[in-house]
């Protein structure tokens, strides 16, 4: 883990930032990759983090016991966020995302 200062949870310092936030984690997200991952606990940055530089490829959403894909633009609290690896065994899915910023 990184030991950078961190600005305020939920705030990024890049333009067009989008912030995915679960139980654990920020996952914040510029230009259509990842580019930066916060651990919530410690406030540190996790340079060594999966998902760092992929893009995020949409979301899960459960109704009922059924999973549903869902494209990023329609992401919202209660979906897992998932970022696509190079193969289907590398690709993450995230706990539910609790909260999503965008920095203006």
């Amino acid at each position: 883990m990184s030991t950078q200062p961190a600005t305020a949870a939920g705030n990024c310092d890049h333009p067009n930032c989008t912030i995915f936030i679960t139980r654990n984690t920020e996952y914040h997200v510029s230009g259509g990759v990842c580019i930066a991952v916060r651990d919530r606990r410690t406030g540190n940055w996790v340079d060594t983090h999966r998902s760092l530089g992929r893009p995020p490829s949409g979301g899960i959403r459960f109704t009922g016991v059924s999973p549903n894909l869902v494209q990023l633009a329609d992401l919202r609290a209660g979906d897992m966020l998932c970022f696509t690896g190079d193969v289907p065994t590398d690709s993450i899915m995230t706990s539910a995302v609790e909260c999503i910023t965008v920095a203006a």
